[in-house]
């Protein structure tokens, strides 16, 4: 299962919302997907599962995109098993942990009404530092509350019951994919093993709740840590990262509850991970080579969100960065800010944004636009003077040639198209089932210079030689041309 954002979520998760009795308890469907059995008269978590059918959609958004179907993964404090469930209906596998015994019947239960045949291993202990074999536990009125950090511990504790413990380390032996820890205060102690297992799988991915009130007392101490050890992010409110960079950011902390990433550091995407977000829903047969100035506002506005999504803007590429790692360095290949839709396919293939399967399959268009049109065009969007730009430029001018932005190593399936062809782009994208719009261009500059001087037009001639000529092989061939890669 995998979602499109929050609206997505919600509108699921309420559409489907519907509960019924089984003794005392009762089953509430959950994503319009899964049965969860929990404690009808648990006032917190309950009702809201009651009423809108999910919870903290924004963790149910990012679990979706960024845990794999087919992953190992481990649902540290289970509790209800919420996650367990929702990660099992992606298609992993899954050992559901769980400290509480109380729960242990409610996580057995939920299995039964969802098909017992799920490849789900439940277990009742406590994740520790394996330091001692039991703990102590502090349970509450309602069994959704327990811990063994005595700090963190409720004020008003039921009863204690001492469980039996076990190490994340004792997984060593499988290739885990995915970790979630929620264990009330104590997730700290499942550190060093973190790092351990991440040493095995540098992609294993863990979701950390951090509970403020716990660590309060040693929150420098763990952030320096964390910070020498993994590549840390939370997650917003709308399922997206941010980095985390300073332990101002945790000592400024105005959220209980908050819900951190941590990456090894020589973490690598596989595709699915990648923030391209290869998704069943962006289902497009084409690519377009957004060259700088050659309509590509009119045309993304366009195109699907998913592709968009996928495949335009500088935001697919903050989202990449804060997954790698990484600060991108395209070699000043692109145009101002840094915008995936103006990097060139190698450096796309190299990022993973384009796939293997991308340049087998997808056809590749570029449109070429006359080159003095094109150079104007660009003096009045960065308000200069065509002196002044070429001069600003420099050297670096020739990155921002139309064939630049083509050359490829990869034999990609290309059709060019002379700009000024509207037709012939139409008639591209309907054999893609787009019907493009043409008769308004978006993002046009104001037109500040229209003309050059013969010294500029001299110089433009010569700095864009083989944009000229280029456009002139296209209007030789009825101002479109189908090729195997551009060199």
């Amino acid at each position: 299962m995998k979602y499109k954002d929050r609206q997505d979520i919600e509108t699921i998760g309420k559409r489907g919302a519907f509960n019924y009795k089984i003794n005392d308890n009762i089953a509430t469907k959950i994503l319009s997907s899964y049965w969860l059995y929990v404690e009808d008269k648990e006032d917190h978590f309950v009702p809201h599962l009651k009423r809108d059918g999910y919870w903290e959609s924004w963790i149910s958004l990012w679990i979706s995109q960024n845990v794999a179907p087919g992953s190992v993964c481990i649902d540290g404090g289970a509790n209800y098993g919420y996650y367990t469930f929702q990660l099992l209906l992606h298609g992993c596998q899954v050992y559901a942990i769980e400290a509480n015994p109380n729960l242990i019947p409610y996580l057995e239960t939920s299995l039964e009404l969802n098909g017992s045949n799920f490849p789900l291993t439940i277990i009742n202990k406590a994740i520790t530092d394996g330091s001692t074999e039991t703990v102590i536990l502090n349970i509450t009125e309602s069994p959704l509350h327990s811990t063994v950090h005595s700090k963190y511990a409720e004020k008003h504790t039921k009863e204690t019951v001492e469980v039996n413990t076990i190490r994340l380390l004792d997984f060593i032996d499988e290739k885990i994919d995915f970790i979630k820890l929620d264990i009330e205060g104590n997730e700290d102690q499942a550190l060093l093993d973190l790092i351990e297992l991440q040493k095995k799988n540098s992609n294993l991915v863990c979701l950390m709740e951090w509970v403020y009130e716990a660590y309060a007392d040693k929150s420098k101490y763990l952030y320096e840590y964390m910070a020498d050890n993994f590549s840390i992010s939370y997650i917003e409110f709308d399922g997206t990262e941010t980095k985390v960079t300073s332990y101002e950011f945790i000592k400024n902390e105005t959220i209980d509850l908050r819900m951190y990433v941590l990456r090894s550091k020589d973490f690598k995407p596989n595709i699915f991970i990648d923030i391209t977000r290869v998704d069943v829903r962006e289902q497009s047969s084409f690519f377009f080579i957004h060259i700088y100035k050659n309509m590509g506002t009119t045309l993304y506005n366009q195109f699907s969100t998913d592709y968009n999504k996928r495949f335009y803007g500088q935001k697919t590429l903050t989202k990449w960065e804060v997954i790698n790692n990484e600060e991108i360095k395209v070699e000043k290949k692109h145009v101002g800010r840094c915008s995936i839709d103006h990097i060139r396919i190698d450096e796309l293939v190299r990022l993973g944004i384009l796939t293997d399967e991308d340049i087998k399959h997808r056809k590749f268009i570029g449109l070429v636009r006359e080159p003095v049109s094109r150079f104007i065009s660009m003096c009045n969007f960065k308000r200069k003077t065509p002196a002044a730009l070429i001069e600003e430029k420099g050297s670096e001018i020739t990155n921002l040639t139309q064939c630049d932005a083509l050359r490829t190593k990869y034999p990609i399936d290309l059709t060019l198209i002379l700009m000024e062809k509207k037709h012939l782009i139409k008639d591209w994208f309907k054999e893609h089932n787009l019907d493009i719009n043409l008769d308004v261009i978006k993002n046009q500059s104001k037109k500040i210079i229209t003309k050059l001087t013969d010294k500029e037009l001299a110089q433009v001639k010569e700095i864009f030689k083989d944009d000229f000529k280029l456009y002139e092989e296209l209007k030789l061939s009825s101002g479109i041309k189908k090729l195997k890669g551009f060199s």
